[in-house]
């Protein structure tokens, strides 16, 4: 099918978001140690990797918190260095999540401005590809690759086709991974207990600043609302990146530029903070009040503003 003038204009505005985010890792990576690599994308490029070479991903990978299946998505970066790997993974996942925003609207394209998309760049997290997922029905098997985002994202889809889709393609990379490894689960449960570092994961609802988002319950049968519960209820780090698909609650222009706003102010306010930063865990808990007063309330708000 020969895509339409306005097809044209959303893949070239798209892959100009991509080579911008592109550009934007790798400046962010030639500022930063060279022992960083691949940010937070290394973990899921090392397993890869173990797979292909037939060893058990949660043996040879540190810090490897992710299913088996975030194995197969890093796969097709593997030939990369690290460091490229990162930076095309990002920009790439930034092109799809521009092009399906933009459907209906280019004021979608905000989001790219916001504290989260640019968190997404500096700790080169795979959130975009989560985000764009979540809004074309068939890829929404591929939420499995990061199950605390996907509680959100999936809660937030109101039709049953939707849900058939998440649970086939889900299911055939988890069928897959057992196929693989018959004792991967016991092993990834096992690394997530074992390591220290993952006490920076918190459910924003479990904290004295997050429990006034359990308010999203009086509009339950608003799909933004069962994404801020679904997402305020799973453990997460407070470090923006997560909280991106908290920008899909944005259903006007005004709308989207306030929670870029405040998702920007959020962060700077917060790098200024005075917080414990010694350990991940203490910066994620210092950080977690930023996040739920800077993205999580102001989207709240939008969602209880709505009519019933």
């Amino acid at each position: 099918m020969i895509p339409t003038k306005s097809q044209r204009a959303r893949l070239a505005i798209a892959l100009s978001i991509g080579v911008a985010y592109f550009w934007l890792t790798h400046g962010v990576n030639a500022l930063s140690d060279p022992r960083k690599g691949a940010g937070d994308f290394a973990w899921p490029l090392s397993a890869a990797r173990a797979v292909l070479t037939g060893h058990d991903p949660y043996l040879t990978t540190t810090k490897f918190f992710y299913p088996y299946p975030t194995a197969f998505f890093a796969l097709p970066f593997t030939p990369l260095e690290p460091r490229l790997a990162g930076e095309v993974m990002v920009g790439l996942g930034c092109a799809a999540l521009a092009f399906v925003v933009t459907r209906s609207a280019w004021w979608p394209l905000i989001m790219f401005l916001s504290g989260p998309a640019l968190q997404v760049a500096v700790s080169v997290q795979l959130t975009p590809w989560l985000v764009a997922a979540s809004l074309v029905p068939a890829c929404l098997g591929l939420l499995v690759i990061k199950p605390t985002v996907a509680v959100g994202l999936l809660g937030r889809q109101t039709a049953v086709r939707a849900l058939v889709y998440a649970a086939i393609g889900g299911g055939v990379l988890l069928a897959l991974s057992f196929a693989l490894d018959i004792h991967w689960l016991a092993h990834w449960r096992a690394t997530i207990r074992a390591e220290p570092d993952t006490m920076q994961y918190t459910a924003p609802i479990l904290s004295w600043v997050g429990m006034p988002l359990g308010l999203a319950l009086f509009r339950w049968r608003d799909p933004d609302a069962r994404l801020i519960l679904g997402l305020a209820c799973v453990p997460q780090n407070a470090f923006f990146y997560d909280q991106l698909p908290l920008l899909l609650v944005a259903r006007t222009r005004v709308q989207m530029l306030v929670l870029t706003f405040c998702s920007v102010l959020a962060m700077a306010v917060a790098l200024h903070a005075t917080i414990d930063r010694h350990t991940p865990a203490t910066t994620s808990a210092g950080l977690l009040p930023f996040v739920v007063m800077g993205i999580y309330y102001p989207a709240l708000v939008m969602v209880l503003r709505r009519a019933a």
